[in-house]
C-alpha cells in the first residue's frame, strides 16, 4: 500500500485534463470495449452544472497527480406520480497503488454532504458484483433491479476478415455462419411489422416530450426522459449520438439513441437508450427490429449491443432478434431517503446511461 500523502478536494473547472490522464493511465490500458469517451471534453461536460443542479465531484490527489475520483450527478427522477431530483453516483475509481487507504469512503462521504446542501437526499447507482457488496453493506443501498448486457454480431464477413485474418476468403467462410445464425433465431427472418417506420430526428424534437408523457404512465420509477433531459444528455454531449423516432401510422410510438463505439478492434452500434409508449411489447419489438435494420443498412458497426431489465418480454425480444446475453450483470441500487422509491414498482426504465454498462 502506497503511503504517500493524499489530499481530497472538490473538482475544479481546470481539472478535466488531469482526470482524463488518470483514467487512461490506470483503467483503460487493456479495455476491449470503450463505451464512452475519456477525453477532457467529456469530463468538462459531465461535471459542469446541469438543469437539475451542480454535480458533486471529488478528487484524491498525490504529488500533483489524480489518484482517485468520485462523482454524484443530479438527475430528474419520477417516483409514482411525482418528480424529484435525485443523485446518480458514478466514476468511482481509485488508483490501484492507493487502494486500501479508505480514499473511496472519504470521497463518498464528502460527495453526499455536497448533495445534501442542495437538498438532494435520494440516490441511485449501478454496480458490478464487487461494488454491490460495498453499496449494500456500509451505505445500506437497496437492490431494486438487475440489468443484463446483450450483444449481437451483424457482419460475419467483417468479423472473419478482421479477427481471423482470412482476407478474400472471409465471405466464403462467413456465409454458413450467417445462415446458421438466422436459422437459430426466428426473428431474423421475420417481416417488418406492419405500420411501423423508424425516422431520424433531433434531440430538440418536441415529439420527445409527447412520447415521454405516453411512456411515463406505465412506469413506477424512471428517469424523467422529457425534452430537457434528451437535449442535455445527448444533444449537449461532446460525443456523437443519433436519435430516431419510431412511428406507427403517423403517431410516435418509441425512440432509440445509438452511438458507435470501438469493440474488440472493430465497431459496435451501442443502443444507449430507448423508450416506448405505454411500455407495449409490440412497440419494443418493432423498435429493435427497425433499429437493427438501420444499423445494418448504414454499416454503423459489426456488432450491436444493448441492455435490458428483468421484464421477460425484453429478454424474449432480444433473443428473438439474435442478441446473446453476456455473463456480466449490472445491479441498480437506491439509497438515502429512498424507501418510497424502492417500493414504487417497476424500475425497468431508470437506467438511461448504458454508456457505462
Amino acid at each position: 500500500m502506497n503511503e504517500r500523502p493524499v489530499q481530497i478536494r472538490p473538482y475544479r473547472s481546470g481539472d478535466a485534463d488531469a482526470v482524463s490522464a488518470f483514467m487512461k493511465r490506470c483503467f483503460l490500458k487493456d479495455s476491449s470495449m470503450e463505451v464512452r469517451s475519456h477525453e477532457p471534453s467529456y469530463y468538462k461536460w459531465k461535471y459542469r452544472p446541469n438543469p437539475w443542479g451542480k454535480p458533486a465531484v471529488l478528487l484524491a490527489e498525490s504529488e500533483h497527480q489524480v489518484v482517485g475520483l468520485f462523482c454524484i450527478i443530479p438527475k430528474p427522477l419520477k417516483i409514482g406520480e411525482k418528480n424529484v431530483i435525485a443523485g446518480e453516483t458514478g466514476d468511482a475509481y481509485t488508483d490501484p497503488a492507493y487502494q486500501g487507504r479508505g480514499l473511496f469512503y472519504k470521497m463518498i462521504a464528502r460527495a453526499f454532504d455536497m448533495m445534501n446542501e442542495q437538498d438532494i437526499h435520494i440516490f441511485f447507482t449501478t454496480a458490478n458484483e464487487i461494488a454491490l457488496k460495498i453499496w449494500t453493506g456500509l451505505f445500506r443501498f437497496r437492490k431494486v433491479l438487475a440489468y443484463s448486457s446483450w450483444v449481437r454480431p451483424l457482419q460475419f464477413g467483417a468479423v472473419f476478415r478482421k479477427k481471423m485474418h482470412m482476407g478474400a476468403f472471409s465471405s466464403l467462410f462467413s456465409w454458413p455462419f450467417s445462415l446458421t445464425y438466422k436459422l437459430c433465431f426466428s426473428g431474423l427472418f421475420s417481416f417488418r411489422m406492419k405500420g411501423y417506420s423508424l425516422e431520424p430526428s433531433g434531440f430538440s424534437d418536441p415529439r420527445i416530450g409527447y412520447l415521454w408523457r405516453e411512456a411515463a404512465v406505465s412506469q413506477g420509477v424512471s428517469l424523467v426522459k422529457d425534452s430537457t433531459y434528451f437535449r442535455y444528455r445527448y444533444g449537449s454531449n461532446p460525443e456523437e449520438y443519433r436519435i430516431c423516432l419510431l412511428q406507427k401510422e403517423s403517431k410516435v410510438a418509441g425512440a432509440v439513441v445509438i452511438k458507435r463505439v470501438p469493440m474488440f478492434g472493430m465497431h459496435c452500434a451501442l443502443i444507449v437508450d430507448w423508450m416506448v409508449a405505454d411500455a407495449r411489447p409490440d412497440h419494443y419489438r418493432a423498435l429493435i427490429r427497425e433499429t437493427l435494420s438501420l444499423i445494418k443498412r448504414n454499416r454503423i458497426g459489426e456488432f450491436a449491443a444493448t441492455w435490458s431489465g428483468q421484464a421477460d418480454w425484453m429478454g424474449r425480444t432480444l433473443r428473438r432478434y439474435g442478441f446473446l446475453k453476456r455473463k456480466k450483470t449490472i445491479h441498480l441500487l437506491c439509497g438515502g431517503d429512498a424507501a418510497e422509491a424502492a417500493a414504487a414498482g417497476s424500475w425497468h426504465f431508470t437506467h438511461g446511461d448504458s454508456d457505462n454498462v
